[in-house]
């Protein structure tokens, strides 16, 4: 096996800054108006794992928690960020209803849709939420492989659609691999299929898409479609652990999901969710940070020989070309949390973009376990 090559940290950030400069991040500048800093974790553990924001939220954003503390007495209603979300949306708040994230969202669409069984249609690998629970419904699901070029095959589930099809699944862009399907496909496709047909659109990375190609599918819910748009503030707003998302539909579907939530979200997750609509420019900041990143890290595996899946989100696929259960093994030996099996893509890993710091060490770590690809085909 050849010999594996270190990688300086002067050559992971070799750019950076002109990036940041051009995205309105200068170097006199703190990269976050708030937090200044990442959140640190102990003894130089490393997640990037599970697609969260590492930045965590902002100041403004803690300091409406703080003040939100004061209500925590009190069964709150909405709060105002029902209301606040239909301003950010231009939508009325019948369009809307909350959950914990988008997985409560998704197992409130799978409640009301699924009663007496049914069939799902979808992807794989995706985010699998919405199979999980198909065995409470006693539904099942019409699982559709991915393109070759790891996208979702629209014609394909267009013609799997039959009379028990209760709801299409598409994640876009889809996790794990980052791809998305466009906005003409979209509308395509939504043209081909039978107009009561609900088609549920999940949204939670589509702050991090650059592909102009894309758009929202929340204009198809304003045309009255029968089109269901999931999105999360676990992402870029950087509350995941707070647990607050939504659904976007016409006020019949929104009717038939109400009855099977559980107005579960607290206090101080509402709060934050308003303060962080209220900050544009952290949002824009970590968008940039994380295409800064993302770009640079791809740039460096892919200079060493390793296949990368372009990615529309906050996260990528690298193709290991090998079983990745050792490889994660491995990195966690180092304190580096990566992405979990994604069935039936074995042989890939997804990684999660983290901060400088974090995705330097991510490429020492690599390199150390990995090496250079063409030491993985000649070892």
């Amino acid at each position: 096996m050849n010999e594996k090559k270190k990688v300086s940290r002067r050559g992971f950030i070799g750019g950076v800054a002109t990036a940041l400069t051009y995205a309105g991040v200068g170097p006199g500048l703190e990269l976050m108006a708030s937090p200044a800093q990442a959140p640190q974790r102990p003894d130089g553990y490393i997640k990037i794992s599970n697609n969260e924001n590492p930045y965590g939220p902002s100041d403004g954003v803690r300091r409406a928690m703080t003040r939100a503390f004061e209500e925590s007495h009190m069964y709150v209603g909405s709060n105002g960020i029902t209301q606040a979300i239909a301003d950010h949306h231009g939508l009325e708040t019948n369009n809307l209803v909350l959950g914990a994230g988008s997985t409560e969202t998704l197992k409130t669409i799978d409640d009301a849709f699924l009663k007496g069984g049914g069939n799902i249609i979808g992807t794989e690998p995706t985010f699998e939420t919405t199979y999980r629970y198909l065995t409470n419904t006693h539904a099942e699901g019409k699982i559709i492989p991915l393109t070759s070029d790891y996208r979702h095959d629209l014609p394909a589930m267009a013609e799997a659609i039959d009379f028990d099809t209760r709801f299409v699944y598409i994640c876009n862009p889809n996790n794990p691999t980052g791809t998305i399907v466009t906005d003409a496909e979209i509308r395509e496709f939504l043209d081909s299929i039978p107009e009561n047909m609900v088609v549920v659109i999940d949204e939670a990375y589509h702050h991090f898409v650059e592909d102009p190609r894309y758009d929202s599918a929340i204009k198809y819910v304003k045309e009255g479609r029968n089109v269901i748009v999931t999105r999360t503030f676990s992402k870029v707003y950087g509350i995941a652990g707070l647990r607050l998302g939504y659904g976007i539909a016409k006020p019949e579907l929104i009717s038939q999901m109400r009855s099977f939530n559980l107005g579960s979200i607290n206090v101080i997750a509402k709060s934050a969710g308003i303060q962080a609509f209220a900050e544009p420019e952290v949002e824009a900041r970590v968008i940039a940070m994380n295409s800064s990143i993302k770009k640079r890290v791809i740039g460096q595996l892919t200079d060493v020989g390793y296949e990368v899946i372009p990615s529309e989100g906050n996260f990528f696929m690298v193709n290991a070309a090998r079983e990745t259960d050792p490889i994660r093994r491995a990195f966690r030996e180092h304190n580096v949390e990566i992405g979990r099996r994604f069935p039936p893509m074995d042989e890939h890993l997804r990684i999660s973009v983290g901060t400088d710091a974090e995705m330097d060490r991510f490429m020492e770590v690599w390199m150390e376990v990995m090496g250079p690809a063409d030491s993985q085909a000649n070892g």
